[in-house]
């Protein structure tokens, strides 16, 4: 085929013209590879906060379940107390009294599958401080009976022990993104223990599927700020996320 000089030139500038488009498409492309190298080289960051928001938002809907099922259980009188365990029900198990005494009454363990439908919940291990003294096998939901909750010098009910659960210790980033998806800020309050006159006690549903109980005399919770949930200072550097069950 014969080509006139006119078409030959515009042959020839069409290709100088696609050869030059091509060029920017590979400048633009070796841009944007540069730009997501850099980032992924700066962050982890965002990878390791997308999986800390996913852990924290798995933590906060375990609190929702047994926060639920403790009222929904307070509400229809169902049970005088429920144990973080897996004990069966019982019309004569113990049951600790806000003045620091126990009695017997009707229980039952929070993680009696069979009765309560709930399976045992374990924190994400990602959660845990393994800075903080805890062991791993403690990072578990723990019911506190019977502590005198005080926020801000008032009392959350009366003089009488409340009940809370917790969980703890989980590391700093968490405890503020809790409370941020708490609206409460990423600020962590403090939570203070002042010895008392009567004998508390509190549950752990350890992770080996042990119970871990205690007896001690650490009477009031004064909290420095906020109330109940929350995620708190419970030591210099140690931090748990707490919820309050009962009022008394």
């Amino acid at each position: 085929m014969l080509y006139s000089k006119n078409g030959f030139h515009n042959a020839i500038e069409g290709g100088d013209g696609n050869a030059l488009f091509l060029i920017l498409i590979a400048v633009a492309l070796f841009a944007a590879l540069s730009y997501a190298v850099t980032q992924s080289g700066r962050g982890g960051g965002s990878i390791d906060r997308e999986q800390l928001e996913l852990d924290v938002a798995q933590l906060m809907d375990q609190a929702s379940l047994i926060r639920s099922f403790y009222q929904r259980m307070m509400v229809m009188n169902a049970y005088d107390q429920i144990h973080m365990s897996n004990v069966a029900e019982s019309a004569s198990g113990t049951v600790y009294l806000p003045d620091g005494s126990s009695t017997t009454g009707s229980t039952v363990g929070i993680f009696n599958t069979a009765v309560t439908g709930i399976v045992p919940l374990y924190p994400p291990e990602s959660l845990w401080d393994s800075a903080s003294g805890y062991p791993l096998n403690q990072f578990g939901w723990s019911v506190a009976y019977n502590q005198v909750l005080t926020f801000g010098g008032s009392h959350e009910g009366t003089s009488l022990g409340d009940t809370f659960v917790a969980v703890g210790a989980v590391t700093e980033g968490a405890c503020a993104l809790i409370n941020e998806r708490l609206g409460n800020g990423s600020s962590i309050p403090t939570l203070t223990y002042t010895a008392g006159s009567a004998n508390r006690d509190l549950d752990l549903w350890q992770r080996d599927g042990t119970l871990f109980t205690s007896n001690t005399i650490e009477d009031i919770a004064a909290i420095s700020a906020g109330s109940f949930p929350a995620c708190v200072a419970f030591a210099p550097g140690v931090y748990f996320y707490a919820l309050l069950i009962e009022a008394n």
